[in-house]
């Protein structure tokens, strides 16, 4: 069934993202879609529009389209998920959500996940229909296996197949042919929502996907649907995110393929309706635990360097230091927690913007006119406590030894926060493998060669 709709453009920077909003309820609900969109012809689907409108009944709905996709701006480079997860923030802010309810469909549910356990005061509840942890995995929790025909193949697949509906008929059940009406739309849903070569690199950024790690941050009531019969994603992925997100409830759908509202949505929005409209109570007692990327720097030598410049003049130049530092990380999003006395700590939502930052920090203690300094810098993601107006926990020290490590000019990342910003002009060289006082395991370090 049709519905009446205006398309709405929300805007940061050079970025442009085009959204809808159905309905006046209190209650806000955004949903984030999958590698798939287009706002406007996602209406020409079978039960979307029905979908969208027995919803508004409880929620003010709230669609769009990612960066790259649909009636969002066209990008030249397939978007990270750090820049994914900020369309979510734009989309927020544009329509001024409060506390929203998100609904993530396939890689969108991955989204939703980060977004969450990153920013537990701004969400109040997810669903994850159809999603997935890994993009890759030699196990079938993940998207795909390494050996599979597409990832291998996945230039030739996809410049030879897209336009013709094939994508969307596999978001059917298991052994459904789509109609030729479902095939003409399917077909020309993918032309609008991208380019050939925009979906491959899509594809590849997914496939190098991994939220593993971030499951157990999660804070917030978690709901898991998963259709027994999906073609794209495998039932167990569903049930790997089920399992590790802290209190997640799992509901398998029968015979509804990736997208449920294709077929019979009744029962699923039964049980949205019946799990969103829960009281949660919130233990004011308990401690904040978030997910963000910690920076830690310091002046190499800075013992050497004070005794050289005399008090006086050291103190003038790290209180200068000091000043435009803080200057830099209110400029990248970040929060200024303390200074170290020859260096800072600061955290970030955004990875991409905490090494940018780093970087800029670093070039600028190097240009000072009238003295030779320079920094070393660590960072790592992780969850962190907060305690206050400062933070503590484990990925805090993690980051404190990763900057350590470092020498003259470095700036050096842990595995794990290179992977969120895989696909970004941030350039990385493998520095080794590190075994850190306190620590069990090694940890994987690279440095930052160019942002």
């Amino acid at each position: 069934r049709s519905m009446d709709f205006e398309t709405e453009y929300a805007y940061k920077g050079d970025t442009s993202l085009a959204y809808q909003v159905f309905g006046n309820a209190s209650e806000d609900l955004i949903i984030v879609p999958g590698i798939i969109s287009h706002v406007e012809y996602f209406h020409e689907i079978d039960g979307y529009s029905d979908f969208i409108n027995l919803l508004t009944k409880y929620y003010r709905v709230i669609v769009f389209d990612k960066r790259g996709n649909g009636l969002s701006e066209r990008i030249h480079h397939a978007p990270t998920l750090a820049e994914r997860m900020e369309d979510i923030e734009i989309i927020v802010d544009a329509a001024s959500a409060k506390n929203p309810t998100l609904i993530g469909f396939s890689e969108g549910a991955s989204l939703i996940v980060m977004y969450a356990a990153m920013n537990p005061e701004k969400v109040k509840n997810i669903i994850l229909i159809g999603g997935f942890a890994k993009g890759i995995s030699d196990d079938s929790t993940g998207l795909f296996f390494p050996d599979s025909p597409l990832v291998l193949n996945l230039k030739e697949t996809i410049t030879s197949t897209w336009g013709s509906g094939m994508f969307g008929a596999i978001t059917l059940p298991v052994g459904q042919k789509p109609s030729d009406r479902q095939l003409k739309i399917f077909a020309k849903l993918e032309r609008l929502s991208n380019s050939p070569m925009g979906m491959v690199k899509l594809c590849e950024i997914n496939f190098g996907l991994d939220i593993t790690k971030y499951l157990k941050s999660v804070q917030c009531p978690t709901l898991v649907f998963h259709c027994k019969h999906d073609a794209l994603v495998p039932v167990e992925a569903g049930k790997y995110l089920a399992k590790n997100i802290p209190g997640a409830e799992y509901v398998e759908l029968e015979n509804v393929g990736h997208n449920f509202f294709l077929n019979d949505t009744e029962l699923a929005l039964e049980k949205i309706f019946s799990f969103t409209k829960i009281d949660h109570h919130h233990d004011e007692t308990h401690i904040e635990r978030v997910l963000a990327t910690v920076l830690f720097n310091d002046i190499v030598d800075s013992t050497k360097n004070q005794v050289k410049l005399g008090d006086r003049k050291w103190k003038y130049f790290t209180e200068k230091i000091n000043v435009e530092t803080m200057d830099y990380v209110t400029k990248h999003r970040g929060q200024f927690i303390k200074s170290t006395g020859d260096g800072i700590l600061a955290t970030f939502n955004s990875p991409s913007s905490a090494i940018q930052c780093a970087f800029k920090i670093n070039n600028y203690v190097n240009d000072l006119p009238g003295v030779n300094l320079s920094l070393r810098s660590g960072l790592h993601m992780g969850e962190i406590e907060i305690l206050g107006d400062d933070i503590s926990g484990i990925s805090v020290n993690l980051a404190a030894r990763i900057q350590a490590a470092a020498e003259s000019d470095e700036i050096l990342v842990s595995s794990m926060l290179e992977n969120l910003v895989f696909g970004s002009s941030i350039v990385f060289e493998p520095k080794g493998q590190f075994k850190f006082k306190g620590f069990e395991k090694e940890f994987s370090v690279s440095r930052v060669l160019k942002v």
